[in-house]
């Protein structure tokens, strides 16, 4: 699937139910989410996510600017807003970022939301504080996933942390068939809240190896690799780390990353 088809799918999951989009726990189909329970994931993402890194010295060199990469309707932007003086929002699809514009209002005086359909970006270098994205990346096609990590490492200043989660390995064991059916159903969970089988969801990994190589040519020293939950059908915002061996389907990697020069 090309890199255009996947940006074209994502605007008409955000038009049709734009928060089960982003977390889709089977019993949110049908636009069932609660918009405060739905924005209290991203705070309780984001709190566990910096309870680590204060814990283990990776915070930023400071809080002035911060990226939410691949934001939708501004789910983790907003909690970030709570830590930077300014947060950054971008999204492929319009009809995610007009729906951020519209649900963050109250915020728009230090969040700002962009489209974006390119793996470039018109910021300068050495620009972020702080880049974070998690359940986007596994959704864009190679060799795009690398391309963005690419432009993470460009764009974040240094001393800047980078944290994003991607999988790495596809642990399902299955064959050819398999994987065909499993498409299937994921076009049938769509198709049963009114999600026509023209829109797809799908999942991509990457190796570690190529992963920390991209991040090591763009000056980033990794200081952490973890194991999540995120790639979990039921997810929800309710983030936990795993060990290695008790990943499921995939190998959900986060990567914890800090630009030296």
């Amino acid at each position: 699937m090309s890199f255009q088809s996947v940006n074209k799918d994502w605007e008409g999951l955000a038009q049709q139910d734009a928060l089960w989009a982003i977390l889709t726990n089977p019993d949110k189909a049908g636009n069932k989410w609660d918009k405060n329970d739905f924005f209290a994931s991203g705070r309780n993402e984001i709190r566990v996510v910096f309870e680590y890194l204060k814990t283990n010295g990776l915070l930023p060199v400071d809080n002035n600017k911060a990226m939410d990469f691949g934001c939708g309707v501004g789910r983790l932007t907003r909690a970030l807003s709570d830590l930077f003086l300014v947060v950054d929002g971008i999204d492929v699809s319009p009809t995610m970022i007009a729906k951020a514009n519209e649900l963050n209002k109250e915020f728009k005086d230090r969040m700002f939301f962009f489209v974006n359909q390119n793996t470039k970006t018109n910021y300068e270098d050495n620009n972020f504080s702080f880049i974070y994205t998690t359940i986007v990346l596994q959704h864009i096609p190679y060799p795009q996933q690398v391309e963005y990590i690419a432009e993470f490492t460009r764009i974040l200043k240094p001393g800047g942390v980078l944290v994003f989660q991607i999988p790495t390995k596809d642990i399902r064991h299955l064959s050819l068939i398999q994987k065909v059916k499993s498409t299937v159903k994921i076009r049938e969970r769509l198709s049963k809240i009114g999600i026509g089988s023209y829109h797809h969801m799908q999942m991509n990994s990457v190796n570690e190896n190529e992963i920390i190589k991209v991040l090591e040519d763009g000056n980033c020293k990794v200081s952490a690799h973890l194991f999540t939950n995120h790639t979990d059908v039921d997810f929800g915002g309710n983030l936990k780390f795993l060990k290695r061996e008790e990943s499921e389907g995939y190998e959900s990697s986060m990567f914890i990353a800090r630009k030296t020069i």
